[in-house]
C-alpha cells in the first residue's frame, strides 16, 4: 500500500482569521513595552513643561522621544526577547536613554548657548522616562511566561507527508499535504501560506525524511525543532524541551524583529522617494510602450517570494503582449524576437524593474533581497530547486529590485547550472549577514551593474 494511502484524511477547515492578523502572546509583550515607554515620555513632558514654564508639551515629547526610538530598536528595549528578563528589559531601554541623552546633548552644544538649555532638558527627559518606566518593565518581564513555557509560541507539527498547524488553534489554519521529497512551488506556497504565524514547527516524521524537512522548512521563517535522539553531531545547537523530550532547534528566521523594522523603515523610506524622484521618467516610458505595441503597460508574474509564498511581481511590459510568459518557462535570449524595442532599451537598462517599487511599497518585496524568480525557470534544462538543494533557504527573508548576487556578477540569462548555484550561494550569504550599512553598500554598487552585457 502506498504511503499516500497510509497518510490520514485531512479536514479543509475554514479560517476565521487570518494567522498573519493575529499576535502571539509574546509580541504582545513586546508592544506593552512600547506603550510603557510612550506613557512614561508624555508623563516626562508634561512635568517639564508645568516646572519650566513652557506649554509646548507635544514637541518636547516627539523631540526626546524620537531621540530615543532609534537606539532603543538597535539595543533590543522592544524585541520579544527582552521579556524574558526584567534585567535584559531595563539594561536596553538604559542603553538606549543614555545614548539618547548624549546625542541631544551633543545637539545643544552643536546649536550653541540659544538652544542648550532645551536640548538638555530633553536630555534629561530620555533619562527620567527610563527611570519611570523601570518598574512597568520589570512587571512586565515578570508577568511572561514565555521563557518558562510554549504559552508564548505558536506551533505546528511536521510528519512524513503533512504539517498539522491545528494543534495550535488560535492560528486559524489546518492540515495541510506536503510531500518534501517531491514538492512544486505551488506545494511550497499552500505550506508557507498555512505557516503564516507559526512560530517553530516540531518535525515529528520518520528519520530518513527529517534532511528533507528540514531544508523545506529553512526557508518559512519557523524554527525548527528536532528530536535529539535523532540528530547527529549537533550538540553545538540551541536546545529546549517539548513535553519533557529534548529537541534541538536549528533557526530558520534570519531577521530579529528589530532588524526587521529597521529594513522596513529605509525600504518604505527609499521606495517612496525614488517613486517621486523617478515618476517622470516611469510615465515617459509607459507611454512609449503603449505607443510601440497594444497591451496593458505593466506585465504581472507569479514569482516566489518570502517565506516560499507566491506573490505577483510588476514589471514593464517589454514583450508583445501575446508572447508573454507568465510561467517563466521559457528563458529570455540574444536577439529574442518577443522582445520589443522599447523593451530591448528598458531591459538592457533595467529600466523594466522599475514598477517593483511599488511590490516594495505594498510589502511584498524588499529594496535590496534575493532576486525573486519565475516559477519554472531553468538552468540547463533543471527546475532551479533541483539545480541545488538549497535553493528554498534563499527565501527565508524578502525578494529585493537588486541583491548581493546581482552586484557579484551574478545577473541575466541561467544558461548554466552553476549560474544558480552562484546565485543561491551569495543569497544564503546575504540572508546570514544582513546589516543596513551592507543594503546602501548594495544599493550603490547597483548603479555599476544597470548596463551588463547579462541583461537582455
Amino acid at each position: 500500500m502506498s504511503a499516500e494511502a497510509n497518510s490520514p484524511k485531512l479536514v479543509s477547515w475554514p479560517r476565521l482569521l487570518p494567522a498573519t492578523d493575529l499576535v502571539p502572546p509574546r509580541a504582545l509583550a513586546a508592544l506593552a513595552l512600547i506603550l510603557i515607554d510612550l506613557v512614561a515620555f508624555y508623563v516626562m513632558a508634561e512635568l517639564v513643561s508645568r516646572n519650566f514654564g513652557s506649554t509646548n508639551i507635544a514637541g518636547k515629547f516627539a523631540s526626546a522621544y524620537f531621540a530615543y526610538v532609534p537606539l532603543a530598536l538597535l539595543s533590543g528595549a522592544y524585541s520579544p526577547s527582552v521579556v524574558t528578563s526584567g534585567l535584559r528589559a531595563l539594561r536596553a531601554a538604559a542603553i538606549a536613554s543614555i545614548g539618547g541623552a548624549i546625542m541631544l546633548t551633543l545637539i545643544g552644544f552643536g546649536l550653541g548657548e540659544r538652544f542648550l538649555g532645551e536640548t538638555l532638558l530633553l536630555a534629561a527627559m530620555c533619562l527620567g522616562s527610563a527611570v519611570l518606566a523601570a518598574p512597568a518593565r520589570t512587571l512586565v518581564a515578570r508577568m511572561s511566561t514565555v521563557a518558562e513555557s510554549d504559552k508564548g509560541y505558536l506551533r505546528a507539527m511536521a510528519y512524513d507527508r503533512w504539517v498539522d498547524c491545528s494543534r495550535s488553534p488560535k492560528t486559524g489554519t489546518f492540515p495541510v499535504r506536503f510531500d518534501p521529497s517531491c514538492a512544486t512551488a505551488e506545494d511550497y506556497d499552500r505550506l508557507g501560506r498555512a505557516l503564516a504565524g507559526i512560530d517553530r514547527v516540531l518535525v515529528n516524521c520518520s528519520a530518513p525524511l527529517r534532511p528533507q524537512w528540514i531544508d523545506a522548512l529553512r526557508g518559512m521563517n519557523v524554527d525548527i525543532e528536532v528530536p535529539v535522539e535523532n540528530v547527529d553531531q549537533l550538540e553545538s545547537c540551541p536546545m529546549r524541551l517539548v513535553g519533557g523530550k529534548p529537541v534541538v532547534v536549528l533557526s530558520g528566521a534570519p531577521f530579529p524583529l528589530r532588524k526587521r523594522i529597521l529594513k522596513r523603515i529605509f525600504d518604505v523610506a527609499f521606495s517612496l522617494a525614488a517613486l517621486l524622484f523617478l515618476a517622470p521618467l516611469m510615465a515617459l516610458i509607459a507611454i512609449a510602450i503603449k505607443a510601440e505595441s497594444k497591451g496593458p503597460v505593466f506585465f504581472r508574474q507569479p514569482r516566489i517570494g518570502q517565506g516560499n509564498r507566491l506573490f505577483h511581481v510588476l514589471k514593464f511590459r517589454s514583450m508583445r503582449a501575446e508572447a508573454c510568459d507568465t510561467r517563466g518557462a521559457q528563458s529570455t535570449s540574444r536577439s529574442d524576437n518577443r522582445i520589443t524595442r522599447v523593451g530591448n532599451f528598458i531591459r538592457r537598462t533595467s529600466l523594466d524593474e522599475l514598477p517593483q517599487l511599488l511590490n516594495v511599497l505594498l510589502g511584498d518585496m524588499s529594496v535590496v533581497g534575493p532576486r525573486p524568480h519565475a516559477v519554472y525557470s531553468t538552468a540547463e534544462g533543471k527546475l532551479f530547486w533541483d539545480a541545488d538543494q538549497r535553493y528554498w533557504q534563499r527565501h527565508s527573508s524578502k525578494p529585493g529590485i537588486t541583491g548581493l548576487a546581482q552586484v557579484s556578477g551574478y545577473r541575466g540569462a541561467t544558461d548554466r547550472e552553476v549560474d544558480i548555484i552562484n546565485r543561491v550561494t551569495k543569497d544564503i550569504e546575504y540572508t546570514s549577514k544582513w546589516s543596513l550599512r551592507g543594503d546602501i553598500g548594495i544599493i550603490l554598487a547597483t548603479a555599476k551593474v544597470l548596463v551588463h552585457d547579462n541583461a537582455y
